[in-house]
């Protein structure tokens, strides 16, 4: 990363303890700076004993050691190797002639550590940086060029396109439906119904009733997303698809008679303590498990209920909660 010193040329005037001349030095700085190093250079002078240059370096709290220059020659550049990157260096040289006498000190110049606030990366090159004070508003995501301050807001990707901090339709940019409405988008066919009861039914195409609903899912605000059993055995990675127009969270209710989980839900939902029993009528009494995740409002999508040789004889119910 390319470091600077402040201003890039000094000129100051340097006198020889002799008192049959005097000479101006000057002493520039364009700066060739890599984490360890930096490169000096200066003007040369023009008297017919002038013998060479010294350099001499400190570090913030410490004193020149005159007896030990970091760099001496006849050359008028130098390049001091070494340095500590997070250290604050002052430097000032003498010139010396034939018969070893030396000038006094130049003015002093400095090599800083680069502020690491004032680092600016710009990384998808949006024209957006990812640190506050580079000019611009804060890239929120450094890695997408279509996610910037400058973006227009997508309302149904989930994602923050437009830096605000609100995603999807919690963005007032975004002209959602604001009712509590859950909208099935995919499979065609499911529905979905508010606050069901035990002894309502629960799938489309079985007569089985729910028997026992935790209170904390009878509210009065939720809503069931009511499935087909017959789907119990599809193992897609993206099956059921709903949009929330709020941040909700979402309970799914899991055959607790399952071997395995798919991976969707044991990787992004959280076991809860939570049952839902039921009644099958022939077939006896069963009960779901119920796993539980918030998302911000906009699209929700939930894999197929069956993992490839698990045994699983339900399939899933979603249930629907406003996040307090």
């Amino acid at each position: 990363m390319y470091k600077s010193i402040k201003s890039s040329y000094f000129f100051f005037p340097f006198f020889y303890k002799l008192l049959v001349f005097s000479f101006p030095f000057a002493f520039c700085f364009p700066v060739i700076a890599s984490a360890a190093q930096v490169t000096l250079e200066w003007d040369e002078n023009d008297e017919t004993d002038l013998s060479g240059y010294r350099v001499f370096c400190r570090q913030e709290g410490h004193n020149y050691d005159y007896y030990n220059p970091v760099w001496e020659g006849a050359e008028t550049n130098c390049t001091i190797f070494g340095l500590d990157d997070n250290t604050s260096y002052y430097f000032v040289a003498r010139a010396y002639n034939t018969s070893g006498e030396e000038s006094s000190n130049s003015n002093q110049v400095f090599y800083l550590p680069e502020d690491p606030s004032e680092t600016c990366t710009d990384t998808d090159s949006d024209g957006y940086y990812a640190e506050s004070g580079c000019g611009t508003a804060v890239d929120c995501d450094d890695y997408d060029p279509n996610t910037n301050p400058g973006a227009t807001e997508i309302c149904d990707d989930n994602k923050d396109n437009d830096c605000d901090g609100a995603v999807d339709c919690s963005d007032p940019d975004c002209d959602c439906d604001t009712t509590s409405d859950v909208t099935i988008l995919t499979p065609a066919g499911y529905v979905v119904e508010p606050d069901l009861q035990p002894g309502d039914e629960y799938y489309l195409d079985r007569d089985y009733y729910l028997t026992s609903i935790p209170s904390d899912l009878a509210t009065g605000g939720e809503q069931w997303i009511k499935t087909e059993n017959d789907d119990k055995g599809n193992t897609y990675a993206s099956f059921l698809k709903f949009s929330i127009p709020q941040t909700s969270t979402v309970y799914v209710a899991y055959d607790s008679r399952a071997t395995c989980l798919p991976d969707w839900l044991n990787d992004n939902y959280e076991l809860t303590s939570l049952t839902i029993k039921t009644d099958r009528g022939i077939y006896g009494t069963f009960q779901f498990s119920v796993y539980e995740q918030v998302f911000p409002a906009g699209i929700v999508t939930l894999g197929g209920n069956k993992v490839p040789d698990c045994s699983v004889m339900a399939n899933y119910i979603v249930i629907v909660k406003p996040f307090d």
